[in-house]
């Protein structure tokens, strides 16, 4: 069980941009870790946040993991629909594929998001591509 206080610690780092780029994305870890979903609102607010700093969103995407719920990642179907903010290297998009494939994604669906990946980068995307939507469905 996480501390009673920890959601308020971690709290203002998150939603506070103005915050260093490393604090926030480690409280956005720690939340993770410790699967504080006091702060799933305030963590989706950041990954559907179109002028945050991607990298952050990302974070914040992984984090809905265990501090989200179904009606929170559910929130996230734009994201892999490219509908929000800037997205370098596909980053936000790979992340928010590892949440809702295949629950919240048919397979007409999920084909038709497939897109090819940057040249040179290796992240969540290709990532998701190459490796985990190949394993976790074998016929």
């Amino acid at each position: 069980m996480a501390m009673p206080t920890l959601a308020d610690q971690l709290r203002p780092f998150i939603v506070d941009r103005s915050r260093n780029v490393i604090a926030r994305r480690a409280a956005l870890m720690i939340a993770r870790a410790c699967a504080v979903g006091e702060l799933k609102t305030e963590v989706l607010s950041v990954a559907l946040a179109p002028s945050d700093e991607p990298s952050i969103r990302a974070q914040a995407i992984s984090a809905l993991e265990t501090c989200g719920d179904e009606a929170t990642i559910s929130q996230l179907l734009p994201l892999v629909r490219e509908e929000i903010g800037a997205d370098p290297n596909h980053e936000i998009k790979g992340r928010a594929l590892e949440l809702l494939w295949p629950k919240y994604l048919t397979s007409t669906e999920l084909f038709g998001l497939i897109t090819p990946p940057d040249d040179g980068h290796v992240g969540a995307y290709v990532m998701f591509v190459t490796r985990e939507l190949p394993v976790a469905h074998r016929c």
